[in-house]
């Protein structure tokens, strides 16, 4: 048994799992991915139920087949259907044949909150920042960046508060947006934490994600690990007081790129003078500007990480790590197809966008070799999983990796991971930058009606 395990795969599919040994159940269960599965067994928590005061009693016969974990996963495998019939698709793929009805399952969404999908979601990232996140010269590096979604306009969403983009000084846009920010981990690019909100304010959003992601990351590594080894990446938005004042209280560090214009006095003269890496005082701040050249474009970085831990060009080459949150947003809209709703209500709507987050989690660290991802971090060229097939075959054996995590599907996985591997370049565009959304004013008001 030990040598079809270790050197033929395959053939370990045919073996009975009541024959495995001792040392083979405890490969199982010290697998990576068993430890991000959350503990989901029973009914669904009271404190996460939602009180309908309908007139209309919900009986429990519709709602005894669900309990915590089908809900979930069931959910979860929402968006790998499309159309119409995507609610009886993910629930055949869950039940099997005795699958409960499209209508029952929207009942029961409705009466379960979606603080019970986040806290699913977060029990996992606290999992992989404890026992399986790489690091990077002591560093667990993650990024910060804004994006939005387009939601549909009823009355559920628009009590909610959400709005339409301004067109005119009365009217604005038919559609409505939730303006999200995903914190992921540069290296690995497993999404960390993601924050929503009603009006566009990207900057005190990134920062209240930066705090939840260092409360997480210190609450995994029970507070034994140096502040400063969380450093965080960050656009030219993001570069202000605020930022540099939250980075102060929670001792971690930070790169952050600058605008060469209309900013701190400092960073002017330092972009006017012929110094490459400086040391100023911004704010009462220590703060170390460093200026770089890229296809003759000027870039200024501002960080607290100083000459003896980072040269300039480890600094430079870092900011373009934070690529990585741009594929993450990216994969999630175009890939998972997260704004085809299923759900026209905000509860069922975030319900979808953590469970899509667990699941993209799940493949992520799955389909990726963490501690080859670390050590070619610093590299051009490296093995890149194909996620979207990867993450396809989880939801498809999915019940299985919940139970017990069979070695059928555990060798199965890894000979899929292998077979999908292929070489990647960083820091490569194929394309040029283009905007999501056109916003040209007849795009904008196309459609438009007054101001809520």
């Amino acid at each position: 048994e030990h040598l079809l395990w270790h050197h033929r795969p395959v053939l370990c599919t045919f073996l009975n799992q009541n024959s495995l040994c001792q040392r083979c159940m405890e490969r199982l269960c010290s697998h990576g991915l068993r430890a991000l599965l959350p503990n989901l067994k029973g009914p669904v928590e009271n404190k996460y139920r939602i009180h309908c005061d309908s007139k209309r009693k919900t009986t429990s016969t519709r709602n005894r087949n669900f309990n915590a974990l089908n809900l979930f996963l069931t959910v979860a495998k929402l968006h790998d259907h499309s159309g119409g019939g995507a609610a009886e698709d993910a629930l055949n793929g869950v039940f099997g044949s005795c699958a409960p009805t499209g209508s029952a399952f929207g009942q029961m969404r409705n009466l379960v909150s979606w603080e019970f999908f986040r806290d699913t979601f977060l029990s996992s990232v606290v999992s992989y920042c404890s026992k399986m996140r790489p690091k990077w010269k002591s560093f667990q590096i993650s990024a910060v960046d804004g994006d939005q979604f387009n939601l549909p306009r009823n009355k559920d969403t628009l009590g909610h508060g959400y709005k339409g983009v301004p067109c005119s000084a009365d009217k604005e846009s038919f559609g409505l947006k939730m303006y999200t920010t995903l914190a992921c981990d540069a290296i690995t690019g497993v999404p960390l934490y993601i924050s929503t909100s009603q009006t566009l304010d990207e900057l005190h959003s990134g920062l209240a994600t930066t705090q939840e992601v260092f409360q997480i990351q210190m609450k995994a590594k029970s507070n034994d690990m140096d502040p400063q080894c969380n450093l965080f990446l960050y656009d030219r938005l993001y570069m202000c007081t605020d930022l540099l004042n939250l980075h102060k209280d929670l001792g971690s560090s930070f790169v952050a790129r600058c605008k060469t214009s209309g900013t701190f006095e400092e960073v002017v003269e330092f972009c006017r003078s012929s110094k490459m890496d400086a040391v100023y005082e911004i704010k009462g701040h220590k703060i170390r500007l460093i200026k770089a050249y890229q296809n003759e474009i000027e870039y200024i970085y501002a960080t607290n990480v100083f000459a003896d831990t980072l040269t300039s060009e480890e600094v430079s080459w870092l900011y373009f790590k934070r690529w990585e949150i741009e594929t993450t947003n990216r994969y999630m809209t175009s890939v998972i197809g997260l704004e085809r709703f299923h759900s026209r209500n905000i509860n069922g709507i975030q319900q979808e966008i953590y469970a899509s987050l667990w699941t993209l989690l799940m493949a992520k660290c799955a389909g990726e070799n963490l501690k080859e991802a670390a050590e070619s971090f610093s590299k051009r060229l490296y093995v890149r999983q194909n996620t979207k097939r990867v993450r396809q075959f989880i939801m498809d054996n999915v019940l299985d990796i919940f139970n017990k995590y069979k070695r059928k599907v555990l060798t199965q996985l890894e000979h899929f991971c292998k077979q999908t591997a292929r070489k990647a370049e960083r820091l490569k565009r194929s394309y040029p930058r283009m905007r999501k959304y056109p916003t040209h004013k007849a795009y904008l008001t196309a459609g438009a009606c007054p101001r809520t």
